[in-house]
């Protein structure tokens, strides 16, 4: 089949705009915050933190979040954003990345949502640590094996994401 056939039978469909995605700029690290309050004017990339340790208090322009050990934090790029370590003890591990979006010839820089979201993912919590930590030692190692694993990251909090979430 010729490639005019395959757009023809897309715009019969309805599916004449394709829609890519590329993640760029990966890194994945477990660190501990060196400062206890940090306020980011502008990020300039996207980011998940899983808590290993802590408890940490969220200030954004849509209020306040509190995230927990084990919770999700997506830090979205360009968003601001403040926080303070409640128990001035952290630890987590902390994957950044730039998600672009191509539509219609054009890149994009694309954030998954506008501002801050904690996901508390209850009794999945230990097999979203086991994610984390593989997402760190690939990273090291293998990168694209990392690369699926954000995917697939990507794709479980998307189902969890709410209306109010944004």
């Amino acid at each position: 089949m010729r490639r005019s056939d395959d757009r023809m039978k897309k715009e019969e469909s309805g599916m004449n705009e394709e829609l890519n995605y590329t993640i760029k700029n990966m890194h994945a690290i477990q660190y501990v915050p060196s400062m206890v309050r940090f306020h980011n004017k502008g990020r300039t990339t996207s980011a998940f933190l899983y808590l290993l340790e802590g408890d940490f208090l969220y200030k954004t322009a849509e209020g306040k979040k509190e995230a927990h050990r084990g919770d999700v934090v997506y830090l979205p790029i360009f968003s601001e954003y403040s926080y303070e370590i409640v128990n001035k003890k952290a630890e987590c591990i902390y994957v950044e990345f730039i998600l672009e979006a191509e539509f219609e010839g054009r890149r994009h820089i694309e954030p998954i949502c506008t501002a801050p979201v904690v996901f508390g993912r209850g009794g999945e919590k230990p097999a979203l640590q086991a994610l984390f930590s593989e997402i760190l030692a690939h990273f090291r190692t293998e990168h694209f094996i990392a690369l699926a694993d954000l995917h697939w990251l990507i794709s479980l909090l998307l189902r969890e994401a709410r209306p109010e979430n944004n």
